[in-house]
């Protein structure tokens, strides 16, 4: 048994996605046909593992429709099996499925015959090969690192596991020209299916909300962004998406937030974005502004705000970035203008 103990910011954003949508994913959710298209599509920015080009590039080849094929894209998004284009076999496999009645097929039909996690190759090895149980945990602890195969140490290991598998699979009345490709895909490194799974599960769910609550899901994403650079990145994927991205104001949060408007969820980015103006000095504005009511005007602000962190640099970054604009249409205005940037018309 392995146990893989990690610390994912991921299941953090997963808690809060949960607590701020009050639905918690089903597994009925998780058929919905819309989520794999969402994968096919490569429409998974943000989304745990599948956001960079490599993943997106796999799903599309295999045209993801299924949970088994997110499973599989997590598996084969690796150094060796990228090495090997085992995508490129997984994509073929599956274009030209057709069922065959062999042992082989009945342990590898999940992935259309491919051999890409760890448990099939285990399968193979004890119910074709005819190795032992321990011959088989021998052969995980070599795949791990290609540079085992050609240690002094694992060598006359894998020469009695090739002899010990021959005889096997020649019991199975494989010839030898299956036997030799069978072998020659055994010590290759695969994934633990249940680490693909449990991480692929968490993607799935991610996918859900993302598609059916855009601006809850890109809010989250920015609470735990890491830089200022991943912010922006954020705020336009979610205007993509179809949620609104307000613009800060001395009125609203110091931190990004998520609030209605006209009876709809918009994100409402928060003071303390704004370089230069800093988060005690957005705190400060946002105390104030709870303790004695919203702003009227930039007099009223000035009055109330000016002194400490809230110096002048402070407020004249505000006022540049139109946070002190009591207008409310010309506020709307420059939110509207915003958002149609972003989503470059």
């Amino acid at each position: 048994i392995k146990f893989d103990m990690l610390g994912l910011k991921t299941m953090s954003e997963l808690r809060e996605l949960e607590e701020l949508s009050g639905h918690k994913v089903t597994d009925k959710d998780m058929e919905d046909s819309e989520i794999y298209e969402w994968f096919r599509e490569g429409r998974t920015d943000g989304i745990f593992q599948m956001e960079k080009s490599a993943p997106k590039k796999i799903l599309n080849m295999i045209q993801c429709d299924c949970m088994e094929d997110v499973f599989a894209v997590n598996a084969l998004n690796r150094p060796a099996p990228l090495q090997l284009k085992l995508h490129e076999l997984y994509a073929r496999n599956k274009m030209n499925h057709r069922k065959e009645n062999t042992k082989l097929y009945e342990l590898t039909k999940e992935t259309y015959g491919t051999m890409i996690y760890q448990e099939q190759t285990v399968a193979v090895a004890q119910e074709i090969g005819h190795l032992t149980a321990e011959q088989s945990f021998d052969m995980l602890k070599i795949m791990k690192k290609p540079d085992n195969l050609k240690k002094s140490e694992y060598i006359p290991i894998i020469e009695q596991m090739r002899k010990d598998f021959y005889k096997g699979c020649k019991q199975e009345k494989l010839t030898k020209t299956q036997t030799d490709s069978l072998w020659a895909s055994m010590l290759i490194y695969g994934f633990n299916k249940g680490h693909t799974v449990g991480y692929s599960l968490i993607s799935i769910k991610q996918m859900w909300y993302k598609i059916n609550y855009p601006s809850i899901y890109w809010y989250v994403k920015m609470r735990y962004a890491g830089n200022d650079s991943d912010l922006h990145k954020y705020s336009q994927l979610a205007v993509k998406d179809g949620a609104v991205v307000m613009l800060p104001h001395v009125n609203y949060t110091a931190k990004t937030s998520i609030r209605k408007l006209d009876g709809n969820l918009v994100i409402q980015q928060g003071l303390s974005i704004l370089k230069d103006v800093g988060d005690k000095a957005a705190e400060l504005i946002q105390e104030e502004r709870k303790k004695n009511g919203p702003f009227r005007d930039y007099d009223d602000f000035y009055d109330r705000c000016k002194g400490g962190p809230v110096n002048k640099r402070v407020i004249n970054v505000l006022e540049e970035q139109g946070a002190l604009e009591f207008n409310k249409n010309i506020y709307i205005k420059r939110v509207v203008k915003y958002n149609s940037a972003l989503l470059g018309r």
